[in-house]
């Protein structure tokens, strides 16, 4: 019997009629031959045999040789792996070389005769490791055949599609780089080549040849001179018979960063004990692209609380607790999304809907641990409750009931973006603890503004043995509520949170483009605060790369007793038209402290009205008109300075504008 990899004198002469008779062949491996040498079967393939045994690390790199249609290729190798132990060192004989490693030994062959074409390779394709662009595994392949097949054609590969030149600043040109190689062994002809549609430049030739195995790289130019959104197409004339016409489409986009401005700077509230008040702050880009932001409150003082903080400034109460949250249970079964949460120790992993803050760090997904938590780190799995905070994994953590779990044979995980409350609610129905088989209903919120609640539904008697609590991404810091005692029961609620309970806003997150700006409500209770001082810091997180955040100063200060439970009296506010100067709109916003008449006209320098925007009764709160440069005469008035007037019964505001045309 032979050794294993000889090759037997009948099996080459099967072989050599088979190329004989005009067939191809590509072989990879190490061992042809019981002799490695000697045989007719390497006259077959044109190498000649050197010697067996290129141990570890002894190839690092696998280059084309030159003059062939490998000689653009570069790849690395998998040293010091069972991928190059014993590759066999070979020279061509009647063959050419194509490809060597770094010792100069040829490790792929080809050879052409009269009737047959072959590939001798000693290097295994699995261990070549890509380069550059066009150093691709699949481009020496796509060689390979052509030079097999004897496919005389051109045959053209693109290193894209489509080029996406993305958002440029104006005035940033930006450049992309196409890669064209030929995988044919005819010539590839390339012409007429040009760009159709505005926003694009070409200044390469009109007309490219391209050899077999060899590329070119052509350059696309995205000036990016004026703003807006762009879209074109580099068509070019090619003779692959497979792809006659090639369309490259580009797009991009134009315009200024995103620049974020905030009025007001600073909040200082006069409130008086017993009142409600609401306080606009208005959110404006001054730049180009969208603005995205989002708020987050952080309470310094007056924080009501049953529990904390922690250092970040994390409190908690329980729905036990007079001035507690209040226990309801919203059942989403029927309305939630199924996460696909099963089996014992596991987690699936979900998309946040909205920019969520937990100590201070964005969050864009969470784990959903089978075992009664939430991370935003990477360990889902574990059974074994400990103390917060504490150094052992999982951290990053929000835990409504941290023990040993599963689904068990019905228990169900579902999750729901709630956008009339922006909050999402993920739900734990059924679930078992592994010990004694019983079961709980519970659930997590995690809401816009940065609280969470725990809903506690029906929980079996087994509860003294998990942890409940928050804790951030290196335990350095955290909120225990409970840890292996008697706390939870049926019907609870728990809210944890850095916000003070006087201050609550109308939206925590939004977009802005530019020229319509946001307007957020803050809402300010003090039905049950005492006279005295309260603070809290307003966070402005956004997409404004020279302002990622901004820090707004909240300072209240409650006044004696009101007499009445209601909104206190305030000025109104008439904001800056945006744009200004503008042409042919622009966007006026003002804020009503409370329901009554009011009028919002238009003057001339000379004090002669053009144009009444407003003459009605509105209610309370934030308002936005738009006046586009029309009179009351339904006539187009002329460019310059113009003043705009908010009128109330016992207050007025004027403001200066200008028209450009």
């Amino acid at each position: 019997m032979l050794p294993p990899g000889t090759v037997s004198s009948e099996q080459q002469v099967i072989l050599t009629d088979y190329l004989d008779n005009g067939g191809s062949i590509y072989l990879e491996g190490t061992n042809i031959g019981s002799d490695h040498n000697g045989t007719e079967f390497w006259d077959c393939f044109g190498a000649a045999y050197l010697g067996q045994g290129a141990l570890h690390n002894e190839i690092e790199v696998i280059q084309g040789d030159a003059d062939n249609f490998a000689h653009a290729c570069v790849f690395g190798y998998a040293s010091n792996t069972y991928a190059d132990i014993y590759i066999n060192r070979l020279a061509p004989a009647s063959g050419q070389s194509l490809l060597h490693s770094q010792d100069q030994f040829s490790r792929i062959i080809n050879n052409e005769d009269d009737n047959f074409r072959t590939i001798a390779s000693t290097l295994i394709m699995g261990a070549l490791a890509n380069d550059d662009i066009v150093s691709k595994k699949i481009n020496l392949m796509k060689c390979y055949l052509a030079y097999l097949l004897n496919y005389q054609e051109a045959q053209i590969w693109l290193s894209d599609t489509s080029l996406d030149f993305g958002t440029v600043n104006p005035g940033d040109s930006q450049i992309k780089k196409l890669y064209i190689q030929n995988t044919g062994q005819g010539q590839l002809i390339l012409s007429e080549i040009q760009i159709i549609g505005d926003g694009f430049i070409y200044e390469g030739p009109q007309e490219l040849v391209i050899e077999f195995g060899t590329y070119l790289e052509i350059e696309v130019i995205f000036p990016a001179f004026n703003q807006g959104t762009y879209e074109a197409e580099l068509v070019m004339q090619s003779n692959d018979p497979e792809l006659m016409e090639v369309i490259i489409p580009l797009t991009g986009s134009c315009f200024a960063p995103p620049a974020i401005y905030v009025i007001p700077s600073e909040f200082i509230m006069e409130v008086s004990s017993g009142a409600t008040a609401i306080f606009p702050l208005q959110i404006l880009n001054n730049g180009g692209m969208e603005l995205e932001y989002s708020l987050e409150i952080i309470g310094q003082s007056g924080i009501r609380n049953q529990g904390g903080p922690d250092d970040y400034g994390h409190n908690w109460q329980d729905s036990r607790e007079e001035e507690g949250p209040v226990f309801v249970w919203n059942d989403i079964a029927s309305t939630g999304i199924d996460s696909g949460l099963t089996g014992n120790n596991n987690y699936v992993d979900i998309e946040l809907p909205f920019p969520f803050y937990f100590f201070g760090a964005l969050q864009g997904q969470v784990l959903i641990s089978s075992n009664g938590y939430l991370t935003f780190g990477t360990d889902g799995i574990d059974q074994s409750n400990d103390p917060i905070p504490s150094t052992a994994e999982p951290n990053d953590l929000i835990a409504p009931f941290w023990d040993d779990l599963n689904p068990g044979s019905q228990g169900k995980n579902y999750y729901l973006h709630d956008e009339e409350t922006a909050s999402l609610i993920i739900q734990y129905s059924d679930w078992e603890k592994y010990t004694s088989g019983e079961t709980y209903d519970f659930q997590v919120v995690l809401e816009s503004s940065g609280n969470i609640l725990f809903f506690y539904n029906q929980m079996g008697s087994s509860l003294n043995s998990a942890t409940v609590g928050i804790e951030n991404h290196d335990a350095t810091d955290g909120l225990e509520i409970a840890f292996n005692e008697s706390f939870l029961e049926n019907e609870l609620a728990v809210r944890i949170s850095t916000i003070p309970d006087w201050i609550a806003l109308s939206s925590y997150y939004g977009e802005v483009i530019t020229g319509q700006p946001d307007l957020i409500e803050l809402q300010i209770d003090a039905s049950e605060l005492a006279p005295g001082s309260y603070e809290a810091i307003l966070l402005i997180h956004s997409n404004d790369l020279a302002d990622p955040e901004l820090t707004l100063s909240l300072h209240l200060q409650v006044l004696g007793t009101s007499n009445d439970n209601h909104q206190i009296a305030q000025n109104p506010l008439l904001f800056q038209n945006y744009p200004n100067p503008f042409n042919p709109e622009t966007k006026i916003d003002f804020f009503l402290p409370a329901d009554g008449y009011m009028e919002l006209v238009i003057f001339n320098l000379r004090g002669g009205k053009v144009k009444t925007l407003v003459n009605d009764i509105r209610q309370s709160g934030l308002h936005s008109v738009f006046w586009d440069g029309i009179d009351d005469n339904g006539k187009r008035v002329t460019s310059g300075v113009y003043f705009y007037k908010i009128k109330t019964d016992i207050y007025s505001i004027t403001k200066r504008m200008i028209l450009l045309k």
